[in-house]
Parts: C-alpha cells; sequence; structure tokens
C-alpha cells in the first residue's frame, strides 16, 4: 500500500506559513502600515479601537499558525525574547500541519473503503 506524501507536505506548508506570517509581523512592527498609535497616544484618545483589518491579521495569525500560543508565556518580556519565541512555534507548526494532514489522510481511505465495502453488498 503506497504512503501518502500529503502529511510531510502539508508539514512543509505549515512551517512555510509560519515563516510568512513572522515575516508579516516582523513588517507591522516595524513599519506600522496600520498607523496605530503609541500607548500614550491611545490612552489621549480615549476610545480608540484599532482597524479592523489589524484584528482580521491577528486572527488569521492564530488559526494559521497554532504556536502562537506559546506567546503567553512572553507576555511582558522583552521584544527579543518575544521574536526568539516565533522559533518554536514556527517548528511547532510542522507537525501540527502534518498531524491535519495524516487525518485526512486517514479519513480519505475510511470513506474509500466504506465505499468499496458498499459497491460490493
Amino acid at each position: 500500500m503506497p504512503t501518502s506524501k500529503l502529511p510531510r507536505r502539508l508539514a512543509v506548508v505549515g512551517i512555510a506559513i509560519g515563516l510568512a506570517l513572522m515575516v508579516v509581523w516582523w513588517y507591522v512592527t516595524k513599519y506600522n502600515p496600520f498607523h496605530l498609535p503609541s500607548l500614550e497616544q491611545a490612552e489621549t484618545m480615549g476610545n480608540y479601537s484599532a482597524p479592523r483589518l489589524y484584528w482580521l491579521l491577528k486572527d488569521t495569525m492564530f488559526a494559521l499558525c497554532p504556536g502562537l500560543f506559546l506567546h503567553v508565556f512572553t507576555m511582558e518580556a522583552s521584544g527579543s525574547v518575544t521574536w526568539l519565541m516565533w522559533v518554536p512555534a514556527v517548528l511547532l507548526n510542522g507537525p501540527i500541519y502534518y498531524l491535519v494532514g495524516r487525518l485526512l489522510v486517514a479519513q480519505t481511505a475510511r470513506r474509500s473503503r466504506a465505499s468499496l465495502w458498499n459497491s460490493h453488498v
């Protein structure tokens, strides 16, 4: 029985997505394309909320790179420690996507076996 290449390919895609999101977040942090105010400016503004696209980006990042939940451990840490936490988050993304691939392959095999069984009965 040939093995599927899907899990390995998804693992590579997961790491690539994690790296791409890391670059996007670095760009957002460095160049501030959303024109986010500093904490002091936001406090003087009163009822300030970030643009919807910013929140969509953050939510997408957590959905596509679940390893980012490791950032809970670096909430009050310096910027360099936070950036260092991206490495395990990105590397954790590979095994997570690999497992998703394995589940998809198993589900597909299960459905094909069930359809074969139904066609013979």
